[in-house]
């Protein structure tokens, strides 16, 4: 309905709305490709998590390390499940950091 009206006022001022509707989608689909994954908002919020995330992993795995009496499956599992989620923490970090420049790079 509100396009309707919108159609309206611009016809009104002389402006062909089929032009300017195709403008508005062109300029909505520049903006999609764009985005790299996340819109910018979302992507500094999971940098600044992740980079929150990053010293608790590394002060878990040297608590659980210097805690243990001996070396048991489950110390060796939760070490190494530590580890793995601190590297895919890193790599989604750097990823979003400069991943919008290598895309760039690759086309």
């Amino acid at each position: 309905m509100f396009d309707f009206l919108r159609d309206v006022v611009l016809e009104a001022q002389g402006i062909d709305t089929v032009k300017a509707k195709n403008e508005r989608e062109e300029k909505r689909e520049q903006k999609k490709l764009s985005r790299f994954i996340f819109t910018k908002g979302a992507k500094w919020t999971i940098v600044i998590l992740g980079s929150l995330y990053i010293p608790l992993s590394i002060m878990n795995v040297i608590g659980i390390i210097s805690e243990a009496h001996y070396f048991s499956a489950d110390t060796v599992l939760q070490t190494a499940l530590n580890i793995l989620l601190l590297l895919i923490c890193i790599g989604v970090c750097v990823s979003l950091l400069i991943g919008k420049k290598l895309v760039k790079y690759l086309r």
